[in-house]
């Protein structure tokens, strides 16, 4: 049995009728995390126990299927460009703090520090001596 298939958010009733709000049955949405989540196709119809031609199907052939597949694809690339914005800004605001303190930097760190947009120059690098 799937992983993804004691979802409890939808009643066995409705379990595999495409009437959901969504237009997908049970077993789409599971595939849909599951090619979230997988390396290619065949991977993702096998963890989520559907087969391969049908998952092929549904992505040639299933319109809802594949404008849901472009949102969650759309909204976890948001999600990490967000995530990715935030912790740049924290490391560019470390960077920034340790020049500022104006402490002897690392070289590993200074080449690091380099590459990030708006370093403050000139950095102090501490030598291997």
């Amino acid at each position: 049995m799937s992983e993804y298939s004691h979802n409890p958010l939808i009643s066995a009733d409705s379990a595999n009728q495409g009437n959901r709000l969504n237009g997908l049955t049970t077993r789409q949405d599971c595939t849909l995390m599951a090619l979230l989540e997988s390396p290619s196709i065949a991977a993702a119809a096998r963890k989520a126990e559907v087969g391969e031609s049908t998952l092929r199907q549904w992505l040639r052939e299933d319109e809802d299927f594949q404008a849901m597949l472009r949102l969650i694809r759309h909204e976890t690339l948001s999600h990490v460009t967000t995530r990715l914005q935030q912790e740049a800004e924290k490391a560019l605001d470390r960077a920034s703090k340790m020049l500022a303190a104006n402490k002897r930097i690392e070289p590993g760190r200074a080449s690091l520090i380099r590459t990030m947009p708006a370093a403050p120059q000139p950095w102090r690098i501490r030598r291997n001596n």
